[in-house]
């Protein structure tokens, strides 16, 4: 276990500015897979990203991307949500949280039953990454909601022959199987995995993921504090990644 410096929670989006901080260079292409309202979008623009491709298959959420992101060259905005086959498949959609829509019946059924509301299904197209062949990124940002394991299975050749420098994943453990399965694909494309939660004093820490850790009891509580559980995959380490910002001593 490593500190890095407190976060400000008061913030929604203090995890993905701090990693675009970190991971995102200037000329960088991004893949910004799940862009929702294009928020993770713009900050990867600020830091100077040469393209910003961004999928998000509900046109609800497309209509609410600022015209400042909309509108810059860089920012290319795809209409359909990335998986392991190209088609069409069913999105719900829940009434309070457009942003957590998803394409897994099973993580849309634990989140009504855990929060409530109605959903609403909406039929979306569906691509592969790989079928793209989009220029080749060096940050992927994940965050689709229970659907991580398709989207990575459906990106394998890229994974294998243009693979980027860091992939960013929002992933909670709904599932065992997918979870752990995730997780092992990754593994045999990068070698190193990382995530990172919050002590209680508000500190971002950062844990290797291994078999043993993530069972950890103390990882799992400093990932509940963050709320939002981010897991990193390179072929450099957190701390190389990070060198210019660790704490002093």
């Amino acid at each position: 276990m490593q500190l890095t410096p407190a976060v400000r929670m008061s913030d929604p989006y203090s995890f993905d500015s701090r990693s675009a901080g970190w991971f995102v260079r200037p000329g960088d292409v991004v893949y910004d897979i799940g862009a929702d309202r294009g928020g993770t979008a713009a900050m990867y623009l600020e830091r100077g990203a040469a393209a910003v491709y961004s999928f998000e298959p509900l046109p609800a959420n497309r209509a609410l991307v600022p015209d400042r992101v909309r509108n810059h060259p860089a920012f290319h905005l795809l209409p359909f949500a990335l998986s392991d086959s190209s088609g069409t498949a069913e999105l719900r959609v829940p009434e309070k949280n457009s942003a957590a829509s998803t394409l897994s019946p099973k993580f849309s059924r634990l989140y009504q039953e855990r929060r409530g509301g109605e959903v609403e299904v909406v039929e979306v197209e569906t691509r592969t990454l790989d079928e793209l062949e989009l220029p080749r990124a060096a940050f992927w940002k994940i965050d689709v909601e229970g659907a991580e394991l398709e989207v990575l299975r459906g990106a394998e050749r890229t994974l294998r022959d243009r693979k980027p420098d860091i992939v960013q994943l929002e992933m909670f453990n709904f599932d065992t199987y997918l979870y752990g399965s995730t997780l092992n694909l990754l593994a045999r494309h990068f070698a190193h995995l990382w995530t990172l939660g919050l002590t209680a004093e508000g500190r971002l820490v950062h844990y290797r993921v291994t078999p043993r850790s993530v069972q950890n009891p103390e990882v799992k509580e400093a990932l509940r504090r963050a709320r939002t559980p981010l897991y990193f995959a390179s072929d450099r380490s957190f701390w190389d990644w990070t060198r210019n910002d660790r704490p002093a001593g």
